[in-house]
């Protein structure tokens, strides 16, 4: 869903932030600058009260999202496999590498 990236906090914060510039860049304090200062402030104030959230109910689809989570604990093997045959040592795994991944390894300790 796009938002519109102009909303009232944001000319709010704008304003606050161009009010605050035109004060800072008056060389000698003025009420023309007091006063533009004044506006801002004003401005900010109003700009974000117009801009408060909205409570979740007031949008279709807004609220908490409902999640559900299914654990499924089983002692047996996994459907389709047979069943592991239970010896008093652990049968060894064996990894097999690709050749250029060995040649790297071999490389990087040679050159220690």
């Amino acid at each position: 869903m796009a938002r519109d990236p102009i909303t009232a906090r944001n000319l709010a914060a704008a304003s606050a932030l161009g009010g605050l510039v035109v004060m800072m860049l008056e060389p000698a304090p003025s009420w023309n600058a007091v006063g533009v200062g004044l506006l801002a402030l004003a401005a900010f104030a109003g700009l974000s009260l117009a801009g408060l959230r909205r409570r979740a109910g007031s949008e279709p689809g807004a609220g908490p999202r409902r999640i559900t989570v299914e654990v499924l604990i089983e002692d047996g093997p996994p459907p389709g496999r047979p069943a592991r045959a239970e010896t008093g040592a652990a049968a060894p795994q064996t990894v097999s590498a690709h050749p250029a991944m060995l040649a790297a390894v071999r490389a990087r300790r040679a050159a220690r």
